[in-house]
Order: C-alpha cells, then structure tokens, then sequence
C-alpha cells in the first residue's frame, strides 16, 4: 500500500521470476529498500523496457479493504510488464489507484513535431 500523508493511495502487487530473485524478500526490507536497485545491486537484473496498461474498474473486496474505499468506488489499474535488455521479463505489476485521488495528463504531439 502507498500512502500520503497516511492516507492509502494506491495497492500495488509485484510478481518476480522466483528463480530470477531467489530470497529476496528474505533478505530486503522493501517498506524503505527500492526493488529496482535490489535487482540491479544484487541480482545484476536491469529493468529494460516496460508495457504498461491503464483502464479504469471497480476493486475486488482485497484493494477495496486495503485502499479503505467501498468497492463501488472506481479505481485506476495499471499493470505492467518489465523485461530486460534481453527481453525476459522480469517483473510484472498490478497497482490500484485510488478513482478520487487521482487524475492522468497526458501531452500529445505529432512524430515529426521538436519540443520548443
């Protein structure tokens, strides 16, 4: 769960390859530890490339109790996947974002435009 200001704002549910991590969640406090640079620092794992998808849904009884919303209450869902340079994937993420805490921007240009 992340929060601000104590309040939670997104769940989030990483899946790793076991075999890839073998004891990480063993040996790392991830409440301050960044998974990212445990991956690189200790597993030689770099992150890639990702696709990432977004739509919108209402939360099943788990993401609604941690985010402490009703589950009518419509949240973002991203997922993920991260592969590295190689193209193996090595994570894959699931995070909920709070519908009322939330809003996307997006800046759109044509694939011939500079930015000024």
């Amino acid at each position: 769960v992340r929060l601000a200001d104590a309040v939670p704002m997104a769940f989030e549910v990483t899946w790793l390859p076991e075999a890839l991590v073998p004891g990480i969640l063993d040996r790392n406090d991830f409440r301050t530890a960044s998974l990212y640079e445990v991956m690189r620092r200790d597993y030689g794992l770099v992150p890639w490339q990702a696709e990432q998808t977004v739509e919108a849904d209402l939360p099943d009884a788990v993401t609604a109790g941690a985010l402490d919303i009703p589950r009518s209450a419509p949240v973002l869902v991203f997922t993920r996947r991260t592969a590295d340079a190689d193209g193996h994937v090595i994570e894959f993420v699931r995070s909920a974002y709070r519908g009322d805490r939330y809003k996307m921007r997006a800046r759109l240009s044509p694939p011939d435009s500079t930015d000024p």
